[in-house]
C-alpha cells in the first residue's frame, strides 16, 4: 500500500491531522493529491465526477492527447 509521506521531512503521515506530527508541515495539498490517487473520482473545478469503468479508457486516451498537445 502506498502511504502518504510528509513533503518536508519524508516521515509517514499516520494521523488524521492536516499537519505533520514530526515537523509541523501543512500537508493539505499533499493529502488532496494522495486522496485523488486512491479514490475512483476525478475533480473538475472542485466538483467530483464519478468515473464509470468503461469511461476510464477514454479518460486516459484524452489525457494522453492533452499531454501530447503541450
Amino acid at each position: 500500500m502506498n502511504e502518504l509521506k510528509c513533503t518536508n521531512c519524508g516521515e509517514a503521515h499516520t494521523s488524521n491531522d492536516r499537519h505533520c506530527s514530526f515537523c509541523g508541515e501543512d500537508l493539505g495539498e499533499a493529502i488532496l493529491k494522495y486522496k485523488e490517487k486512491q479514490l475512483p473520482v476525478t475533480f473538475n473545478n472542485g466538483k467530483p465526477k464519478k468515473i464509470q469503468p468503461e469511461d476510464e479508457a477514454e479518460e486516459r486516451k484524452q489525457a494522453v492527447l492533452r499531454i501530447k498537445e503541450q
